[in-house]
């Protein structure tokens, strides 16, 4: 299993978007990030009828499969309206940058 990152850079962040929102039962996401850069939590609008344990669970699962992310399913926060995940995602850090590239050292031998 590779370390996870967390969707660090912004396209693994829509790419992580685009993932849950494939799932069964998922309208829409939102994520919550640490000050780290890391998930702390999801927040899903759930369609009308689907099972809330099951949802978590294939958010957690998707998550862990697609990004090697590990996120308990009760760190999976389910909402009613599309208003209360917007309000949610605009409370939460964004996310984060992806880190610069440093370019690599140049090694000169040294003159004699």
């Amino acid at each position: 299993m590779r370390s996870p990152r967390d969707v660090a850079a912004s396209t693994n962040h829509e790419a992580a978007r685009r993932l849950v929102r494939s799932l069964v039962g998922v309208v829409d996401v939102a994520f919550r990030y640490g000050s780290d850069g890391r998930v702390e939590g999801v927040s899903v609008l759930a369609a009308t009828g689907a099972h809330e344990r099951q949802v978590r669970l294939n958010v957690a699962s998707g998550l862990m499969a697609g990004f090697g992310i590990a996120l308990d399913p009760a760190k999976v926060e389910l909402v009613r309206t599309s208003e209360e995940l917007r309000a949610l995602e605009a409370a939460s850090d964004p996310p984060p940058a992806p880190a610069p590239i440093a370019a690599p050292a140049t090694v000169h031998p040294a003159a004699h």
